[in-house]
């Protein structure tokens, strides 16, 4: 069942600034400043110039999980390493120092509480692909949070992964500065990676449990169409406007957040394949075309098995 919403009522301004929720730089794959990365990431072709055109990463414009691209990253000998290369895909920026290439990461500041990405494996053998996500603590050389994981076979379909993070923490005082996730389409501790696995990317997001700070303002329009609802694993937003650094937050009906995600674009696709059966709220949050306000409108979600 496909369901309208005009969000015509009373709204709610957020104010993010204070809220310190940050979202991930690019996290659909959708802008491409350089053949060799997507912007906001690097990869080992972004940053190695003698290999650049190998085919390691590429921008898929038909095999994508949304919107427009997806991230293919492919491993493949290398003539300039002799050997195959896994290839990999990190956020922020990087540099080849020492003849080895160095991730960067970015500033970050934030605590989330879940990591979710849609991925499409098909590996050489018994190849496996990997995630690796860090947090470091500020003003220290330790973690926050470090998670090193290998992603199984999908069988050639796409999958939808949340990682719940809060649980895995090793330190839950103080605040993070710095941010590295990275993905790599080979075993990260293989000696020599099989050539030939390749793995897709798309939509990779942060979930947050702590709602912003809310204060009542009145509404622009917006039409939403939401479907399916009732929902099973995942339900698909379409908005009429193009939604600029917007958020989704969905709660149960005792008012507990149970995540809170950013989104861009024209559509958004939530995963609901990890709640109960029964019924829930959702709030668009979102910067105004005209007078940058931010808006929540809200509507009921039946969650069945």
């Amino acid at each position: 069942m496909k369901t309208k919403f005009t969000l015509v009522t009373m709204l709610i301004c957020a104010f993010f600034a204070s809220n310190a929720q940050q979202a991930i730089t690019n996290g659909s794959f959708e802008t491409w400043t350089s053949p060799y990365a997507p912007t906001g990431w690097t990869s080992y072709e972004d940053i190695i110039t003698p290999i650049q055109g190998a085919g390691l990463i590429e921008k898929d414009s038909v095999d994508k999980f949304s919107g427009n691209y997806s991230v293919k990253l492919t491993s493949k000998y290398v003539a300039l390493a002799s050997d195959t290369v896994g290839a990999a895909v990190a956020i922020g920026t990087g540099a080849f120092i020492n003849n080895s290439p160095k991730i960067a990461g970015i500033p970050f500041t934030s605590s989330p509480d879940t990591l979710e990405f849609a991925y499409k494996y098909q590996p050489n053998g018994a190849d496996s692909a990997g995630v690796e996500i860090q947090l470091h603590k500020a003003g220290t050389s330790t973690y926050k949070l470090q998670i090193l994981d290998q992603l199984l076979a999908t069988s050639g379909q796409w999958g939808v992964i949340a990682i719940p993070l809060k649980q895995l923490y090793s330190d839950t005082t103080g605040t993070a500065d710095t941010l590295k996730l990275s993905f790599f389409s080979s075993a990260i501790m293989a000696a020599h990676s099989p050539q030939g696995s390749i793995l897709h990317v798309d939509a990779v997001r942060f979930g947050y449990v702590v709602a912003p700070t809310l204060i009542e303002e009145i509404n622009s329009n917006i039409t939403t169409d939401l479907f399916p609802n009732p929902a099973k694993d995942r339900l698909h937003f379409s908005f009429s406007e193009a939604q600029n650094n917007a958020s989704i937050m969905v709660f149960d009906m005792t008012g507990r957040v149970l995540t809170h995600e950013f989104v861009d674009g024209n559509s958004f696709d939530l995963n609901t394949s990890r709640w109960s059966t029964g019924m829930y709220t959702y709030s668009l949050i979102s910067n105004g075309s005209t007078d940058k306000e931010e808006f929540w409108a809200e509507w009921y979600l039946v969650k069945k098995n």
